[in-house]
């Protein structure tokens, strides 16, 4: 497989990211997008090959066996890149605990990338401070979310950064 596509997290926002962004910031919209889209969006992106999804903005399907059952569980996520390492934030949308997909990646050191035809096995990394802090702030100026969730999160839980190598 081709590797994932670049994603340059500072790069500039089309409309429909924006607009995207503007809904999922009300809670109706933090609903909609935490208990519907997030079921339903993995499997509308594999069955069309990456070209149907909800909103705009760079999105990869990550699956890993989930760390209970151990049966393949598939999440789509929002991501940037850094060389060939794919950057992707665990916010769960700024709720108390982490995210299912963040405890499946970490369990089983990796996961199964894919976008358009690209992708492949990553191996995954938590990244530590400073590097955490540095990856977050260009996550923010990928999506402005980021920022929001991290408020809602102040003194309950630090929103982890996870660093996916391709593995060889």
């Amino acid at each position: 497989m081709e590797p994932i596509p670049q994603v340059d997290p500072v790069q500039h926002k089309n409309a429909a990211l924006k607009a995207m962004e503007a809904a999922v910031a009300t809670p109706p919209g933090t609903w909609f997008f935490k208990h519907v889209v997030s079921h339903i969006e993995p499997a509308m992106i594999k069955a069309s090959r990456g070209k149907l999804q909800f909103g705009s903005g760079p999105r990869v399907n990550v699956t890993a066996p989930g760390r209970k059952s151990g049966e393949p569980r598939t999440a789509t996520l929002l991501y940037f890149t850094r060389g060939d390492e794919v950057i992707l934030v665990a916010s769960n949308f700024g709720g108390e605990s982490l995210p299912a997909w963040y405890h499946n990646v970490t369990a089983a050191g990796g996961a199964e990338l894919q976008w358009r035809g690209g992708g492949g096995r990553y191996t995954a990394r938590e990244a530590e401070e400073p590097e955490r802090t540095a990856l977050f702030e260009l996550a923010k100026k990928m999506y402005r979310g980021y920022g929001a969730y991290a408020r809602k999160t102040e003194g309950i839980r630090k929103i982890p950064v996870l660093i996916l190598t391709p593995e060889s």
